[in-house]
Order: C-alpha cells, then structure tokens, then sequence
C-alpha cells in the first residue's frame, strides 16, 4: 500500500550561506606545471566546498532522522488486566480496511469468540452463530477451518462486528485474508480483517478476564541499522585500496625516506608497479560485453553456474586474504623466521600461518554458507577481494574515470529497470542473478533464497520488527570496487600536486579531491539505501554513486584548473616520458648490439 511507504516531512532553514571567503595566499596552491613549463597560482577554494557538503549533509541527516518506512506485518497487541500486553504477527488485508500506522492512537477492540469457533459453517451464514448479539462493536475471532474468509466477514456484517480477526491453525501457511472478486464485497466492511498466528490463538484462549486487541504497522527508521556497517566496511575498502593503490606515487613524494638513488631527498623514478593493469577503452567494450553475456548466462542457467561463481569466490576470496595477511606480516621481523618445507626450502613461517588462515576462512565460508552467521565470513572474504581488486586495477586519466562509471552506469539501469519490460515474467535479470531466482516460502510466509550470488557484501536488517520477514540489506562488488577506482584516482592526483611543486599547508589541502570524492561516494551511498528502503524495490546503486563522485571531480577540477592535468594524468606525473626513454634505452641497446654483430662479422671476413 501507498501510505505504508513515505518520507516523513522535515522543515529546517538554517539561513543563507555566508559569502565565500576570499583566497588569499595561504589558500593558495604553487606548483611546477612541468607541461607547460611554467609556474601557476591555483586558488584553492576547499572551505566553500566544505560548507556546501556541510549544508548537504546536515539536511540529509534530518531526512534520514525524519524519514519513516513500515513493516510488512501488522503487530497485533493483545491486553489483558490479568497478563499484561503480548504482541502476535497479523497479516490484514487492507482492500477492507486500513491500519492504523504506529502504537500511538491504534483502536483498541473488546475480543468476542465466535461461538463456534470456525464460524459454524459447511455453508456459511450469520444464523449459525449463536453468540451474534455479543459481537456488536467487538473484534471476532475465528479459528481457520472450512468458512472462506469472506463468510467470515460476512458474519462479523451481519451482526455489526468492528473487526475480524481470523487465527491460524498451527500446520498451515499464515496468509493474507483475502475476498472474492467483487469490489463490492470490500466496501461493505471498512474495518480490519486480520490473521493472527497460531500462538495468538493460545493466548487468547488462556487468558482470563476482559481481553482487548489492537493492530498497527510498527514504524522504524528510513535506514536500517546495517546501514552503517556498509558505510563503514566500503569507505574503509576505498581507503585502504587507494592508499595502496597508489604507493607508487606515494614513494615519489618529498622527504620519504631514502630512495633508490642514494640521497635522502630525491624523487623515486616515476615508475609503476609491475602487477597494476590500466584500464583502456578496449577493456571497458570488453567488460560490458562479457558481463551483460555472463549476466544473461547465469539468468537462463543459474542453477549450474552458481557453482562454479561459488568455487571461484572461495579461490579468489583465498588469494586474496593471504595478500592482506602477508603485506602486513612481511613489515615485521618475524618474518625473516622460516620453516623448511619439501616443496619450498625456507619459507616464512608466517606465510605459513596466513596461507592456514585464509584458505581455513574460505573453506569455514563455504561449509557454513546457509548459516545464519555466514555472511561474516562472506564479507571478510569479499572486503579482502575489493581491495585487492582496486589495487591491482588503474584508471590512468579522468576520461577513462568517466567512460567507466557512465557506460557502468548505463548497463546497471538497463539490467535492472528494463529487463523488467522485456522477461516474459517481468523480473530484472540483474535482481534474478544476484538472487539466485530460485524464491522459496518458508513456513513463515517469508521468502528465502539458496544459492544465492556470492560476490557481493550482504549485511542483515537489524533494526526491522519482529513481524517483519528477514532479510538482507545488498551491495554489488561493482558499487564499490568501480567508483573505488575512480576514487584511487584522485588520491594519485592529489599525490601529482604535491610532485609537481605543490606546497599543501593543512592535511584537507593535501588529500582534496579524494576527500570531497570520498564524501561524495558516501552521499551517493545513502542516497542508494534511502531509495531502496521508500521505493521498496532493488535499485542500481551506479544511478546514485557514478554521478555523485563524477560531478565532484569534475566541478572542484573546473573551479581550481586542473582539467587538463586530469585529462593526462600519466603525462602529469612523467610516466608517458619514463617509458618513453625506457624504449629509447631499449632500442638504443638492441641497435647497439647490432653494430656489435655487424662489426664483429665484417673483422671475421678481413682475417678470412
């Protein structure tokens, strides 16, 4: 229904922003623009887009803090002078009539069992019940047997009833009551209809004295509890998959230590790590084409690819825990303690323990991965993999930064909103595939799903009510790890400032763009869980998060100058004049051995 989703009103004007500070020389950025030669003052305007983001966020929180959605079921409160309140789940049918949202003000109904309980019927009417008269102005109870639930309601109309409630049966399915195919039939009972569960039924029936019931939605917050653990978990993936990302950059910059050349004080070579691949647009064609093939494959054949999407996750999930475990244990001096194995004499025994761990974590994930508590250990896996997989991916300039997340961006709404138009049974393959599309009913009217695609970080709802179906707040991989890459961009740019000349005087100066892109990826997160939990429906979370961190780099690029870097950044930070003079030294050597052989073979045939 309608009314059991919204936003809640919120009003707050916290007044005209102030002027912008003027830029002085302190706010002022000086680097060495090596293309163009020359020196360029760039203003640094940092404390306005502050106060923006500041505005912004601070009427975010208030939506979130206003904003309200309702549980699936309705929460029937049974009370009673001799018992005190209990709560049972209801499911009502609201074609009848609407429930009140929240306790406060909800109807209170006196409870009269129908007398019998099943409404006294083979054919249903009102002259089977012998009681009729008590039932005026009260809320029936029927027990589920053989009456259709319309006979019910029919009897509760007969004798002038306020509400029905029907309790079920404890072998049978809670469902909701529903009534024929006539819309009259509604119209005639404006009042609750309700099924109560099986425990209802025992309470009402033990408790002694006046029993009365009322029945609302419960409310609860916009954005589930679980919320945070996904800010948390993916900011931290960002962080920690840029910085590493980018520690070649990091190595360059002025005062690091003591570099290959010798002196304390001079640049790394600008060079790049050997395990990092760049994105070009030949691999952004590849990626849509293969992904949309794989996604389509795993929608009609899902059943016999899930294993092998789940063999995979494990192996990768494996390698790419022990890379974390390792990168750290190698910086200790423990790791210089080596055990001698057949295969491979001298071995750090702490790699050892981290092959132990990862693949014992891969292995507990895959026996328990039905389990309540596994998706911890799918996460653990999963937070391991984005990282690894931000590391090792580069993005070498702003234009590839923006085909990616764009042309992403395109393909995750087409999966998701249009397929829908175009499956004989009007679901998204993306929603399938991520689902698995193998929907069960569990004996609580919930649905449950097997086998469900493990490359994503799943988080259960911890704030829903208790008459609310379980469930699990998702979040693809590509919504992290894509922008993720972008987001390592601009902690590589911030770094190319800083080698170029730049003299940052406050920490906010020094990472600028990955900051306000950070906050931007955040605000586009929640932007992407607010959507979900009003529209109650999956949403692509790209929609949200390529635009928010696409226009704050590209905005905060254009108010300080920097588009032009952006664009070459390889030629920015020398790497386009590295390899160029690393090929010049490699054709220049095999020249130079071919002069050798050519002498050496003209000296051969002299002495002939």
């Amino acid at each position: 229904m309608d009314h059991r989703q919204g936003l809640g009103n919120f009003e707050h004007d916290r007044g005209p922003l102030p002027p912008p500070a003027e830029v002085t020389p302190a706010s002022a950025w000086t680097f060495n623009d090596q293309t163009l030669g020359s020196t360029v003052d760039v203003p640094f305007p940092l404390p306005h887009v502050v106060r923006e983001f500041e505005r912004a966020m601070w009427g975010l929180g208030l939506l979130l803090l206003a904003g309200t959605a309702f549980a699936d079921d309705a929460v029937a409160e049974i009370r009673s002078l001799a018992r005190g309140p209990a709560t049972s789940c209801a499911k009502c049918n609201e074609y009848w009539g609407m429930i009140q949202v929240g306790a406060s003000g909800a109807r209170e109904y006196p409870v009269v069992w129908a007398e019998p309980a099943d409404g006294g019927c083979v054919n249903a009417s009102a002259a089977n019940v012998t009681n009729g008269a008590a039932l005026q102005g009260a809320a029936v109870m029927f027990t589920r047997g053989p009456c259709l639930f319309v006979d019910m309601v029919d009897v509760a109309i007969e004798w002038g009833a306020a509400a029905v409630f029907i309790v079920n049966v404890p072998d049978r399915q809670a469902v909701i009551p529903g009534g024929g195919p006539n819309a009259s039939e509604y119209a005639a009972f404006q009042h609750p209809v309700c099924m109560l569960d099986a425990s209802a039924g025992e309470l009402l029936s033990t408790t002694s004295g006046t029993v009365s019931i009322a029945v609302y939605y419960p409310i609860y917050p916009v954005l589930d509890a679980s919320t945070s653990i996904f800010v948390v978990v993916a900011i931290g993936v960002l962080v920690v998959g840029s910085m590493w990302n980018t520690h070649k950059e990091r190595e360059r910059l002025p005062g690091r230590g003591e570099r290959r050349s010798g002196s304390v004080n001079a640049p790394a070579p600008a060079e790049r790590s050997e395990d990092q691949q760049l994105m070009t647009k030949g691999t952004i064609a590849f990626f849509l084409v293969f992904a949309s093939f794989f996604l389509l494959l795993l929608y009609f054949f899902y059943k016999y690819l899930i294993y092998l999407l789940l063999v995979g996750f494990g192996l990768f999930g494996a390698l790419s825990v022990y890379e974390l475990l390792a990168a750290g244990a190698c910086r200790t001096a423990l790791w210089r303690k080596t055990v001698n194995l057949p295969w491979n004499p001298r071995t750090p025994w702490l790699a050892v323990l981290c092959t132990g761990c990862s693949v014992g974590l891969a292995i507990g994930w895959g026996l328990t991965r039905t389990a309540s508590f596994s998706w911890v250990l799918q996460d653990m896996l999963g937070v391991s993999i984005l990282i690894t997989m931000i590391r090792v991916v580069t993005i070498p300039n702003l234009k590839i930064g923006t085909a990616v997340l764009s042309c992403l961006l395109l393909y995750d709404v087409f999966f998701v909103f249009v397929t829908p138009l175009i499956t004989p049974d009007g679901s998204s393959v993306m929603v399938n595939a991520a689902t698995g599309n193998q929907t069960q009913i569990d004996e609580n009217g919930c649905q449950s799903y097997s086998n469900m695609m493990p490359f994503l970080l799943r988080v259960p709802a911890l704030s829903r009510p208790p008459c609310s179906c379980p469930h699990y707040s998702m979040l693809g991989f590509g919504d992290v790890a894509l922008p993720g890459f972008v987001v390592a961009l601009t902690l590589r740019f911030d770094y190319a400032l800083i080698i170029n000349g730049a003299r940052p005087r406050t920490f906010a100066q020094r990472y600028s763009y990955f900051l306000v892109t950070l906050t931007a990826y955040l605000v586009g997160l929640l932007s992407a869980f607010v959507a979900a939990s009003q529209m109650a429906m999956a949403q692509p979370a790209l929609l949200y998060l390529s635009p928010a961190v696409l226009l704050s780099i590209w905005i905060q690029a254009w108010c300080r100058g920097h588009i032009k870097h952006l664009k070459d950044l390889e030629g920015f930070l020398g790497y386009k004049a590295a390899q160029s003079d690393s090929s010049h030294r490699t054709s220049s050597s095999d020249g130079d051995e071919s002069t050798d052989q050519l002498l050496a073979g003209h000296s051969s045939d002299s002495d002939a």
